[in-house]
């Protein structure tokens, strides 16, 4: 009765929007992708990066099935239950129970795995069932998230307006607190981060590296884009060093002064090969952990059509992680709050000068990169910066005021196209390639961050240190989640690398989402001009659109 009971609430909580049938024709395609963006656009609740994509993925499954079905009548239902769409594309055998995902990773269906991947990695994970002769692909597309600006700017005024009231308790009362409730919750939290942050970034980061060689329509292409995209972010990781430098405490210390230096650096250098396989994940050695995803992530991409099957558990794995940290993410303000409390309470807060430093050198360095980019388009095209700033302005300020690379990803590819010129097929592949690992202003802002750390405890960091900072911070903005709250694992990695306390978590978290905004703005801004640069090397670029006045 209790199991009938709980359908019948479920179906009752179930609303049709939409069901039609749809013939595997190019008409009836571009009719049910259509269709598809104007139902999810007129619910309000939903964002804009969902209707895109959920319109890009549905075109791309229904081509897939047209090449081997042509004609054949497909069913298209959206339903609404509570705060979630459900979507889905129904395909009947007509010769029986036999098989046809649209979303394998096959020449024969025409997709591109490179940009499966991508769209998932971005949150748009189609499911493929076969029940019953029916070939079924579905989804669930949340609705919008709140403001996580607005939750963490009042999980920390809650935390400072708690933290000075239980300081105001009588006797022991606030020390005990702490003690058994604030910081027994504070642990929980930081012992499930780290053991979800050292498979994150083996995951990621195999992963990212045996997908980016793994593109069979653009071969060459993908490979010289993402050489220039891990350029890139070398190139504000090294802005950040240079700014670390003159701003921070750095400096030679003890172990015979520069010889003493050179000979740790060699032995970090070579610490970065592990003894075996399984240390560097006991030890959460970070260095090792990076080297062994980007052995296996190589030799991945030189045999991938010899290990299919090893490829495809390497993508679900690292998609039950990312799942795993959309979780985390949603208590990303709960965090904050335990922690802004513990400093509060145990008086931890000190002087937060340096970090004041740290945001005004980020954005004089995110200025500085935009200056470069433009730089390298005038030298390579001879176009003025005044025209590409122009061209890429609205695209600039739409993620500027969202803080999303989704929601100025239409803007962001028309420009592209129709403005700079860039031909069609480098884009498709670019950007959204960009949007994953291309995110130089976060490599920036890794290494300062670890300079404010480190004058907060009145470190100096010395040569190997900064090294290695500049290593993680590479290789960090390419593994970084692209979810809201995902850069907090980064920081974990970052902060437990640097031998600094875990409780610059709170700080980091409270920064990051207000730089967000100008490193989104300035991630896709750099995305753009590297693809004009690259496409301009590689003849792919459309000069009479460049040149054209806005």
């Amino acid at each position: 009765m209790k199991a009938k009971e709980s359908q019948r609430k479920v179906k009752e909580n179930m609303k049709i929007l939409y069901t039609e049938t749809y013939r595997l024709i190019p008409e009836g395609v571009d009719a049910a992708a259509d269709k598809m963006a104007e139902i999810l656009g007129s619910h309000t609740d939903l964002s804009k990066k969902d209707i895109l994509r959920a319109r890009l993925s549905t075109e791309e499954i229904l081509l897939n099935w047209m090449q081997t079905d042509e004609g054949q009548p497909v069913l298209f239902r959206i339903e609404r239950q509570g705060k979630k769409l459900n979507i889905s594309l129904e395909l009947q055998s007509p010769y029986g129970n036999l098989e046809k995902n649209p979303l394998k990773n096959e020449e024969d269906y025409g997709s591109s795995s490179m940009t499966e991947s991508i769209m998932a990695n971005l949150g748009m994970a189609w499911m493929y069932q076969m029940e019953g002769g029916v070939n079924r692909v579905f989804i669930r597309i949340a609705a919008k998230k709140a403001n996580q600006l607005a939750q963490m700017a009042a999980a920390i005024v809650l935390a400072a307006a708690c933290g000075a009231a239980f300081r105001l308790l009588p006797g022991r009362a606030a020390e005990n607190l702490s003690r058994f409730l604030i910081d027994p919750l504070f642990e929980t939290f930081l012992g499930f981060l780290s053991a979800i942050v050292v498979p994150m970034m083996f995951l990621s980061v195999v992963w990212g590296v045996a997908n980016i060689g793994g593109s069979r329509q653009l071969g060459l292409i993908g490979k010289k884009i993402s050489f220039r995209f891990l350029w890139g972010n070398g190139e504000a990781a090294l802005l950040g060093g240079v700014l670390l430098a003159l701003f921070f405490p750095v400096g030679i210390q003890g172990g015979g002064g520069g010889e003493g230096q050179l000979a740790a650096l060699a032995d970090m250098l070579f610490d970065i090969v592990p003894d075996n396989l399984l240390s560097p994940f006991l030890s959460g050695n970070t260095m090792q952990i990076i080297f062994l995803a980007l052995v296996m992530g190589v030799t991945m991409v030189t045999i991938q059509n010899q290990v299919p099957l090893v490829m495809q558990a390497a993508e679900q794995c690292n998609a039950i992680i990312q799942q795993i940290l959309s979780v985390i993410s949603r208590m990303v303000p709960l965090f904050v709050f335990l922690s802004v409390i513990r400093l509060v309470l145990m008086g931890n807060l000190g002087d937060l000068s340096g970090f004041a430093k740290m945001i005004l050198l980020y954005l004089a360095g995110s200025a500085a990169l935009i200056g470069y980019d433009l730089f390298l388009v005038w030298r390579e095209l001879k176009v003025p910066p005044v025209t590409i700033i122009k061209k890429l302005m609205p695209t600039y300020l739409i993620a500027l005021s969202t803080a999303s690379s989704a929601a100025a990803f239409s803007e962001c590819t028309s420009a592209c196209t129709e403005k700079l010129g860039i031909k069609k097929t480098l884009v498709n592949f670019g950007i959204p390639l960009g949007i994953v690992v291309y995110m130089p202003n976060y490599a920036m802002w890794l290494v300062l961050f670890a300079g404010a750390c480190a004058q907060y405890y009145g470190q100096v960091l010395t040569l190997p240190e900064v090294f290695i900072l500049l290593f993680m911070a590479v290789f960090l903005a390419v593994a970084a989640p692209p979810i809201p709250g995902g850069a907090l694992t980064c920081y974990t990695i970052l902060l437990m690398q640097m031998n600094i306390p875990l409780e610059m978590l709170a700080i980091a978290s409270a920064i990051n989402v207000v730089v967000d905004f100008t490193g989104t703005a300035g991630h896709l801004f750099a995305n753009q001009t590297k693809l004009l640069v690259a496409g301009a090397k590689m003849g792919m670029v459309d000069r009479k659109k460049l040149e054209r006045e806005e």
